[in-house]
């Protein structure tokens, strides 16, 4: 049965049948784009045939789309065919028997799918962080969803950069076909990366690039936005709603984490030749006790900054402005939460007049990397940089594309990942 269209953007998936896999071919030649994909020159150790997308129907797709870009989607010629290819895969639910693999395949750190001959492996470094969470399982149902994964690795270095090396290192020994990383840590496991590529292992950065690596030469291909547009859109927003010489505050998650070590500078870039200045910055882990430890200080502060900036969803940190009694700043970041929607719009009503852009939480791109990593081991073409679109929105917007999820859903669910709503709900209620 089609989805819903009056709740399009819930982010649970209404139930519809199996559709008839294509060719993959023609599933790239359906979505292709001017995207000029060159094979890279790692090698891959073996090729697993041509594998099918699904051929689902136009307003399926289109209602993906407007869930994971919040109503903002681009044409589907203007996506790379590896994004289109995914984004099909993740439009068909999967089946109770996969749904119970997933199920498992995210709680053990080796699992096997029992079908498929693939071995895939995510080298985490914040597992503890839910939204690290849901990465995972994003990963896991595409991989489930595919058939032709037959094992599935996650080894969590907990914010140990010497861990991380080490699982790395263990991945490599273990000669799996495929790694996919944040590389929070950046540029540190770059020989590690180097090795596992020379042995013909496929080394995939998913949401940013990895920091002196030539992707199709160091590693296979990279998932991300543009970080660098992240940036720039954010401190354009803020300078077109507050005008010349205004104040910052800017926070990240963990230090020196690697997404951040790209939007920060584009977001310093346009501020500073509009003569803002940063008054406040600092590190939450992506953590609640980070975020509290920020809130405190925000709470504490003299500063009363004209716009506040977070590569998170910010509650913690604009409810802890408010309750000091300071004014509300402009409020720009790449997640939304329910409770953060909620929260927007609750004060607004109040009349405490929150002006708040948002960006969807893109916790599907590890997707676009499992369908990649399987397109090169089919022998397809895959582009060095598979590029998402970055796409803003009043926070108003969002609010009202949410519909009924803002009151059912557990408000610390971003919006909208692509997984079920007891799936997203478990994540977020799990220790």
């Amino acid at each position: 049965m089609p989805i819903n269209h009056s709740r399009t953007l819930r982010i649970g998936r209404s139930s519809r049948s199996a559709a008839v896999g294509v060719s993959l071919v023609a599933a790239l030649l359906a979505g292709a784009c001017g995207n000029s994909a060159t094979q890279p020159s790692t090698g891959e150790k073996r090729s697993i045939g041509r594998i099918t997308v699904p051929d689902v129907p136009e307003a399926d797709l289109k209602a993906t789309l407007d869930r994971v870009f919040t109503g903002a989607a681009p044409a589907v010629s203007e996506l790379d065919p590896t994004v289109v290819a995914a984004l099909k895969t993740a439009s068909v639910p999967l089946t109770p028997e996969q749904k119970k693999i997933a199920d498992r395949c995210s709680e053990e750190s080796s699992c096997d799918t029992g079908t498929g001959s693939v071995t895939i492996a995510m080298a985490e470094s914040f597992g503890q962080a839910t939204r690290r969470k849901v990465f995972r399982r994003e990963m896991v149902e595409q991989a489930v969803a595919s058939g032709r994964v037959r094992k599935i690795i996650h080894l969590d270095a907990r914010g140990d950069l010497q861990t991380f090396l080490s699982n790395f290192r263990s991945l490599v020994t273990q000669n799996v076909d495929v790694v996919f990383s944040a590389f929070d840590f950046g540029a540190s496991a770059l020989p590690q990366v180097k090795d596992a590529t020379a042995k013909g292992i496929l080394v995939v950065p998913v949401t940013t690039g990895l920091a002196g690596a030539t992707p199709g030469e160091d590693y296979a291909f990279d998932v991300a936005t543009d970080v660098c547009s992240v940036g720039t859109q954010m401190a354009e927003a803020a300078v077109k709603a507050g005008g010349e010489n205004g104040s910052a505050a800017v926070y990240t998650g963990p230090a020196g984490n690697q997404y951040a070590a790209q939007w920060q500078p584009c977001l310093k870039k346009v501020l500073d030749a509009h003569g803002w200045k940063t008054t406040l910055s600092g590190n939450t882990d992506w953590t609640p006790q980070g975020e509290a430890k920020i809130a405190a200080t925000l709470a504490g502060s003299k500063e009363k900054p004209d716009a506040l900036f977070y590569d998170s969803a910010p509650t913690v940190l604009l409810k802890a402005l408010l309750d000091a009694d300071k004014p509300a700043p402009f409020v720009v970041s790449n997640t939304a939460t329910y409770e953060y929607l909620k929260f927007v719009h609750d004060e607004n009503k109040k009349g405490t007049k929150i002006d708040a852009q948002v960006a969807p939480f893109q916790s599907w791109l590890f997707r676009v990397g499992v369908t990649g990593a399987l397109l090169r081991l089919s022998g397809e073409k895959v582009a060095d940089h598979v590029q998402i679109p970055s796409v803003f929105a009043p926070a108003s917007t969002v609010y009202d594309l949410a519909g009924d999820g803002i009151d059912t859903l557990s408000p610390l669910l971003p919006a909208f990942p692509l997984l079920d709503d007891d799936v997203a709900q478990s994540l977020y209620q799990s220790k």
